[in-house]
């Protein structure tokens, strides 16, 4: 029991940091600038306090490195597609390809690479959120194509991050990579990849998305953020101590995309019409399939 409520709690933890990210990009912009900033500083407050929850001690390998590099690339860029999203859409929208992705990428992969069993219910589970997201996309415009495509990408961005994740996480000819290690080294990375991509961009012009940073307005903003998600992270590494992926993954997809919806209404005054509410409710229905 103690171990779903820790993941009930991370589900309830990323719904509010994607809140604080959608909070964000309407003070700064949603250019690829203003998305750099966000993720070099989220990079850097992460890695801090994880240094910290790891005692100052880090186990190092090129394996690791070169797996923390990859999750730094996918999350760089659901995070900055995510932008141009929020700006367009609401956060039930976003969150569905997000943890659908999330959860889904990796099982199909687990099918095709890793062996995994094959069920029934699960493969249902599926056609009910493809079912889900073709609804919530019904009322979409030709105008908002873009936006699809965006939400696309993100899906599989973030999918990419969960078999990421979970490659680390299978023992093999690389051993596996301790979690708290491995979220230490994609903070740094990623702190990195942005600082590089900064300065690649410096004398690009700035567009009407890209304002100048205000460090007071939006560094509690971006602290908030890296100690949210990190302390969301840290509780599902407590729950999936003791409960399978195929559980783990289900619980968070679902419960981030129903808490979302709640806080894009009560935070963000968003209104999802009746499509994207039943979209939501299939998706958490389908979600529940995976249990």
């Amino acid at each position: 029991m103690k171990n779903y409520i820790f993941v009930i709690l991370a589900a309830i933890l990323y719904s509010m940091d994607f809140a604080l990210q959608k909070l964000y990009q309407q003070k700064q912009g949603t250019g690829v600038k203003a998305g750099l900033r966000f993720n070099a500083v989220i990079g850097l407050v992460t890695a801090i306090i994880f240094l910290f929850v790891n005692g100052f001690k880090i186990e190092l390998s090129l394996y690791a490195i070169m797996m923390a590099v990859c999750m730094s690339i996918c999350v760089l860029g659901y995070t900055i597609l995510g932008f141009k999203v929020l700006k367009e859409g609401n956060m039930a929208f976003y969150t569905m390809f997000l943890m659908t992705g999330g959860m889904v990428v990796p099982y199909v992969f687990g099918l095709l690479f890793l062996d995994e069993p094959f069920s029934f219910l699960r493969i249902l589970g599926l056609v009910v959120i493809v079912a889900a997201i073709v609804l919530s996309n019904y009322s979409v415009t030709r105008s908002s194509s873009k936006t699809i495509a965006l939400c696309v990408a993100i899906f599989f961005l973030n999918g990419g991050c969960s078999v990421v994740s979970k490659l680390c996480q299978i023992p093999g000819a690389y051993g596996v990579v301790r979690p708290t290690d491995f979220v230490l080294l994609t903070g740094v990375t990623r702190t990195l990849l942005c600082t590089v991509a900064l300065l690649l961009f410096r004398k690009h012009s700035p567009s009407e998305s890209d304002r100048a940073i205000d460090f007071k307005k939006v560094l509690p903003i971006i602290v908030c953020s890296a100690t949210v998600s990190g302390v969301a992270y840290l509780f599902q590494l407590i729950g999936a101590s003791n409960l399978p992926a195929t559980v783990l993954y289900p619980i968070i997809s679902g419960g981030s995309i129903i808490f979302s919806t709640l806080v894009g209404m009560l935070c963000f005054k968003e209104q999802p019409n009746v499509y994207q509410k039943i979209g939501v409710v299939l998706c958490f229905l389908g979600t529940c399939l995976f249990l």
